[in-house]
């Protein structure tokens, strides 16, 4: 189960009949085209270079969501109103692979403790966690904090390694 959908990589929400951006995906399409940023508002959605622009004003979430998703290698072009401004620019962006992170927050709470968040646990968790921990101990970790709160499961043999990193063998 490894997770990647096709699309700009970021994460946006409705408000108030506004689609607005509200998280990058680091390395996804978005983020390396470097013009769309957090807190922007998408005011229209077309279909490769000459479709027909669409106001997604009022529309659904799920709505925008399918219509800004698509095959990577395929270009999306958005009317985007940044929010320091009224007027509206409009970008073609292609799409990508995006790689979906199962391990998205590992950072230091306090000094000599981390802390790492599984989601999930798919293909590449005990090598995300591996990495994490690394980069901790790199900073001063001593003492982790593991938390599986609200982790949604997903691949037996991902969390056992993921166990297995912690626990001593064959116990």
């Amino acid at each position: 189960m490894r997770l990647e959908l096709d699309g700009i990589g970021a994460s946006l929400e409705s408000k108030y009949g506004e689609t607005i951006v509200r998280h990058i995906v680091p390395g996804g399409a978005a983020d390396k085209d470097g013009r769309i940023k957090v807190d922007d508002i998408i005011t229209g959605v077309a279909e490769g270079p000459a479709g027909e622009m669409l106001d997604i004003t009022d529309m659904k979430l799920t709505d925008v969501v399918s219509k800004i998703r698509g095959r990577a290698g395929t270009t999306v072009r958005l009317g985007i109103m940044h929010k320091d401004s009224k007027d509206v620019e409009v970008i073609s962006i292609e799409r990508a692979k995006i790689p979906i992170e199962s391990i998205p927050y590992a950072y230091m709470i306090r000094p000599g403790v981390g802390y790492v968040r599984p989601i999930r646990f798919s293909q590449t968790t005990g090598e995300e966690l591996e990495k994490a921990v690394s980069t901790l101990r790199t900073q001063g970790m001593k003492q982790l904090v593991l938390d599986l709160r609200s982790n949604s499961g997903g691949l037996l043999s991902p969390a056992a390694d993921v166990l297995g990193q912690f626990a001593p063998a064959n116990k």
